[in-house]
């Protein structure tokens, strides 16, 4: 036994809801294709089958514009952490890298590779789970995708003041925000920073 269909009605339903003829269009969805199949066979969608279509498709349209929305630079001037790093490399380290309290999370940053699509720019991840959270670039933090609002100003508020982030994690963790190593002497404990790091990274 076949099931028979009613093209015409079909055709007229999706040229009147054209954003639900592209939802249930070439998807594996149950449920979009649910009430494809049942208008096919010239049954009315009830409203509240209308109504959860129409929600889904809102819900693709608003995750569709995030995936498209161009990730915006912070407008928050942090070109210290900058600073710092070029003072680093100025003093004859090839790959510094510092750890900055911001909040209460912890961000290691680090230099992008000089050959990469991003030369020139500060990794930002962070400490507890190695997430990227985005790069600092000419004074502006660009964040990632899964850089929430949360971790964007923690960040930032890490970076902006950066010698103080530097002590802030040093006194927390124990250990020298820029080399690494644990603080063992009276004057590294009291600085929150091994006082050769503190000269190479902020003179």
């Amino acid at each position: 036994m076949t099931t028979k269909t009613y093209p015409a009605a079909f055709a007229a339903f999706e040229a009147a809801n054209p954003d639900i003829a592209a939802w249930w269009t070439n998807t594996t969805f149950e449920f979009a294709l649910s009430l494809r199949d049942q208008v096919l066979r010239g049954k009315v969608l009830s409203e509240r089958q209308f109504a959860a279509a129409m929600k889904c498709v809102e819900s693709n349209k608003a995750r569709m514009a995030a995936k498209a929305a161009p990730i915006q630079a912070v407008s928050v001037d942090i070109d210290l952490v900058e600073k710092a790093f070029a003072n680093a490399q100025g003093n004859g380290l090839t790959k510094p890298k510092m750890r900055l309290l911001g909040g209460d999370q912890a961000f290691v940053i680090s230099i992008a590779p000089a050959h990469g699509r991003n030369a020139g720019s500060l990794y930002v991840k962070r400490q507890s789970d190695d997430a990227y959270m985005g790069r600092i670039f000419e004074g502006k933090f660009i964040r990632s995708s899964t850089c929430s609002d949360a971790d964007q100003k923690d960040v930032v508020a890490a970076c902006s003041a950066p010698e103080h982030s530097s002590v802030a994690y040093g006194r927390r963790f124990g250990t020298c925000s820029c080399c690494g190593r644990e603080l063992t002497n009276a004057l590294s404990i009291e600085l929150g920073i091994g006082p050769i790091c503190r000269g190479k990274f902020f003179g």
